[in-house]
């Protein structure tokens, strides 16, 4: 059996960075998991350490595939959860197939496969998981509230874990920070209800006036998340507060991992996130 680190939500964004920076700068085997075939190929192609299996993460059958797929070939030694998806709407505007599709894949497809592949035991023992978080979980911003809600579930379902799995697995989450170049970005910026776009707008001219703060790229917040999941040791990565130390009243966060706080990390070679704390005082958190 192949040990491999699984990325779900793979194929584009900070998926794609995380798993491209694990097996280039970490030199460790990656499988990929996604829908768009084609560019998981490339990316597959581009190094041999990459692995990809095509899962429709909505589809039980896929899903059901994926987890013989992984238990024929290998055992998994750390699972990053980043697929998200984030659909922009007024309440009163939220249909069944953007609630649906939202809740699926933000809560209802991570806890699926992650709990098959613990029942399966394809995660090793003392295994990591680490669910890559939001903000908007508790940042409520008109427009944005169907996200909220499916980026809080899954925050609660990170915690659930965590209490339920007890350090027979490691379950962390990250914040990773505000990310230009992702689906998430791109929605926001193809938006046109009037509140998104009024956000925007601010957000702009905040940025504007402030040219110290810099929106991160997928491969910043790659090298953060990679530090955590494969640089720490089993107690700090289930509890970021240790790195903390003293610097814990100076923290945005001490729920989870937080790119904003990553200079105040005891040990942490990151220094990018540094430059949106200003940012979350505009966002409101």
């Amino acid at each position: 059996m192949k040990k491999v680190i699984l990325v779900i939500g793979g194929s584009a964004g900070i998926g794609e960075a995380v798993a491209k920076e694990i097996a280039n700068a970490y030199e460790k085997d990656v499988v990929i998991i996604g829908r768009n075939e084609e560019k998981m190929k490339t990316i597959a192609k581009e190094n041999c350490r990459i692995e990809y299996i095509k899962t429709d993460i909505t589809n039980n059958n896929e899903i059901e595939e994926l987890i013989k797929q992984l238990k024929n070939k290998y055992i998994i030694s750390a699972i990053v959860n980043s697929a998200t998806v984030q659909n922009l709407s007024m309440l009163n505007d939220i249909t069944d197939e953007i609630f649906d599709e939202s809740m699926n894949v933000n809560v209802k497809a991570p806890l699926k496969i992650i709990s098959k592949i613990v029942e399966q035991k394809i995660l090793m023992e003392k295994g990591r998981i680490l669910f890559i978080s939001s903000t908007s979980r508790y940042n409520i911003q008109k427009g944005m509230g169907l996200y909220s809600i499916s980026k809080a579930a899954s925050f609660a379902l990170t915690n659930v874990m965590k209490k339920e799995y007890n350090n027979q697995y490691l379950v962390s989450s990250l914040y990773p920070g505000t990310i230009f170049g992702t689906k998430t970005a791109k929605g926001m910026a193809d938006s046109e209800i009037p509140e998104i776009l009024e956000l925007r707008k601010k957000m702009k001219e905040f940025l504007h006036n402030n040219k110290q703060i810099r929106i991160l790229s997928p491969e910043q917040s790659a090298s953060f998340i990679n530090w955590v999941l494969l640089k720490t040791t089993d107690e700090e990565f289930s509890n970021p507060v240790i790195l903390l130390k003293d610097n814990i009243m100076n923290a945005l966060s001490d729920d989870e991992w937080d790119i904003r706080d990553c200079k105040l990390y005891e040990g942490c070679p990151i220094e990018c996130g540094e430059l949106l704390r200003d940012l979350s005082e505009f966002l409101g958190g």
